[in-house]
């Protein structure tokens, strides 16, 4: 099969030729020198601004051992590097402030340990009474690490069935001593019971937007792969994504959990596939230079030597907690740029992976499961045993193999969704989605929950109801956008209908909960009666045709040719709602010229933008009436799209002010 070193050899197709950089690589074991710089990275930039440089070794160690638990998953350095540094800066805050180094370090070496039970490396179990008593002596949270291995037990090993127990019994001998030693520090048996550590430490926005980047992609996963998912690291991820919005710390571990998900399911499907291999084994090489030169201008900018002026040191304001742990932390200042350039990469590079493994979606992709058609762990023993007995010779096998091997898979199959998975990867992409841009560009999660009273249509309101119709037309287009998209999936008419008015629906109530936690937003339900309406008009459009040949609902957009047309969506200065009432719909209408004609009844606002209070005055809404041009009925001649029964085209019609003030 494949050696133990994942660099030195790996199953490629014949036709793959190492680039130039690679094999200049290779003569300087350049891998040693890409790996070393991760942990620099992580060591300086992440944890450097802990007290003291062992408790800086401490944690970076706790990172090594994850990684350690990780470089089965996947072929790919750059891969699991990637999930390595989303980890850790979840991590960074709270560790650094807590000073909570050895849990965090005994837990990445109880992800080690289970891991390697898993991968068919069962002495390392027999570690875990030492473990326990160790965490136990340094803290009170020395349960989590119990709970986590005992997760384990539910892992089968049915070509040795002891080994589970002899997991038991270590696991009651690691629970014995945890318990007894954690009483005799602080000589009460009452103390032995407190299973959580001291102290609160709260999530801030940065910490928010970290447990995002890396949660999301991990609930998808936990979600896609559920039946194929062993019970270790389902139960684990729900246990510890549950804790993580309690504490800081808690977080801390989750996205060690969730990095192992991430790295066992989508990652370890699609990186190491035979098509994306060649292409990562190439970017690889590269990444080790790229992370070389990244930790030496970090020993530099350390070392008060200044490269670019973006190098310097900062206080970074939004790390002061208010807690028991109360100290300044000093960072440099590329690394809070440097923290959301891996997030993004991390969170960017999953998506693409993710969109390019679907084996999840059949009956012979991957699986962690022994209720599936293809090898498990077990299988493979059991036919490396029958080759061996048919006088084949053995190859030592390792750990763990992906599903994607070309030993095991003869030929690769054309994979495809089912339409009930694109459906929840629509739905829970789409919020995911919302809620990253939130955190970054609209202040989620800034302020506590709060409602937001805008008004409707009256002059003195934000945007003079202009943003009512912008809901009620969003809503109206996405419904009918989502329910296009089920046709396609092979949904029937009404199925699609119903589940497009009630996607939105589950979208725009999504965003319009989110909103509630921004201090410039707040939850509107004037915003919200908007959405509903438009869905429902959506809905009644898409079961009855008749309507919709009749009536459309568009907005217009008359674009200034500037960089603020980039900001359409909520420019309201710059866009009109309209009512068109279409002659083509009706069949009296015999005259083919007239059949192009329509009625219009719209609305806008101006000069809210620009308005301050004591200052001129010069907002006014607008109602008006209008005849224009079927752009829509004129493009289907020569092109299938219905984009033009939402969008108006600006100038394509006549307008008469009928209302205004």
């Amino acid at each position: 099969m494949r050696s133990t070193s994942s660099i030195a050899v790996t199953p490629l197709n014949l036709g793959y030729v190492p680039g130039p950089v690679e094999r200049f690589g290779r003569k300087l074991k350049v891998e040693y020198l890409g790996m070393a710089s991760v942990y620099s990275i992580i060591a300086l930039l992440y944890f450097g601004d802990l007290a003291s440089w062992y408790e800086t070794l401490l944690a970076t160690l706790g990172a090594f051992f994850l990684f350690l638990g990780l470089k089965k998953k996947t072929e790919d350095h750059l891969v699991v590097s990637l999930v390595l540094f989303a980890a850790v800066s979840v991590a960074q805050a709270p560790i650094v402030v807590s000073k909570w180094v050895v849990p965090y370090l005994l837990f990445g070496f109880a992800v080690f340990v289970m891991e390697g039970y898993r991968e068919r490396r069962p002495a390392r179990i027999y570690a875990l009474p030492a473990l326990f008593l160790g965490w136990s002596l340094a803290d009170s949270s020395w349960w989590l690490g119990v709970v986590f291995s005992t997760m384990y037990l539910a892992f089968p090993r049915a070509e040795k069935p002891q080994f589970r127990w002899h997991l038991s019994y270590m696991l009651i001998a690691g629970f014995l001593l945890g318990f007894f030693g954690h009483a005799l520090v602080d000589r009460s048996i009452l103390s032995a019971l407190q299973f959580h550590p001291d102290g609160h430490v709260y999530l801030e926005r940065v910490e928010l937007e970290m447990l995002a980047a890396i949660g999301i992609p991990t609930f998808l996963c936990l979600v896609l792969y559920w039946k194929k998912l062993m019970a270790p690291h389902r139960w684990n991820t729900l246990i510890f994504a549950v804790l993580a919005l309690q504490d800081g710390r808690f977080a801390a571990l989750f996205a060690m959990v969730a990095a192992v998900l991430l790295c066992a399911t989508a990652f370890r499907d699609s990186a190491d596939s035979q098509t994306l291999r060649p292409f990562f084994k190439h970017l690889e090489w590269h990444y080790f230079w790229y992370v070389f030169a990244i930790a030496v201008l970090t020993y530099l900018s350390r070392w008060g030597i200044r490269v670019f002026s973006m190098w310097r040191c900062e206080t970074h304001p939004g790390l002061m907690k208010e807690s028991l742990f109360e100290f300044p932390i000093t960072r440099l200042g590329t690394e809070r740029f440097l923290t959301r350039l891996f997030l993004k990469i991390s969170f960017l590079t999953f998506l693409c992976l993710f969109l390019a493994s679907s084996s999840w979606a059949q009956q012979g992709g991957f699986s962690q499961s022994g209720n599936d058609k293809f090898l498990t762990p077990e299988q493979e023993i059991a036919l490396e045993e029958e080759h061996s007995v048919a006088g084949e010779p053995k190859v030592a096998m390792e750990e763990e193999e992906p599903a994607t091997c070309e030993y095991k898979i003869p030929s690769e199959k054309k994979e495809f969704l089912t339409r009930g998975q694109k459906t929840l990867l629509l739905n829970v992409g789409s919020m995911g989605g919302v809620l990253i841009y939130g955190f970054a560009d609209w202040d989620y999660g800034e302020s506590s929950f709060h409602f937001g009273d805008e008004g409707w249509f009256e002059r003195d309101t934000p945007n003079g109801g202009a943003d009512k119709f912008g809901h009620f037309w969003a809503s109206y287009t996405l419904s009918h956008l989502y329910s296009y998209v089920y046709r396609k999936w092979g949904y029937a008419e009404s199925e699609a209908n119903l589940y497009g008015a009630l996607s939105n629906l589950g979208f725009q109530t999504f965003m319009e909960v989110a909103d509630g936690f921004s201090p410039s937003q707040g939850f509107s339900y004037e915003d919200m009666i908007m959405n509903i309406v438009g869905a429902g008009v959506a809905y009644v459009w898409g079961k009855y045709p008749s309507l919709a040949s009749k009536i459309d609902f568009r907005m217009e957009y008359k674009p200034e040719f500037s960089s603020s047309d980039f900001g359409f969506a909520d420019n309201y200065e710059r866009q009109s709602f309209l009512i068109a009432l279409k002659a083509d719909g009706f069949d009296f209408v015999k005259n083919p010229y007239l059949r192009y004609l329509e009625f219009h009844v719209g609305y806008y606002a101006r000069g809210y933008e620009d308005y301050e209070e004591g200052g001129t005055d010069d907002r006014r809404r607008t109602i008006y009436v209008g005849l224009g041009f079927n752009i829509s009925k004129l493009v289907q001649k020569y092109v299938k799209t219905r984009v033009f029964d939402y969008i108006q085209i600006p100038y394509t019609s006549v307008n008469k002010t009928v209302a205004s003030d």
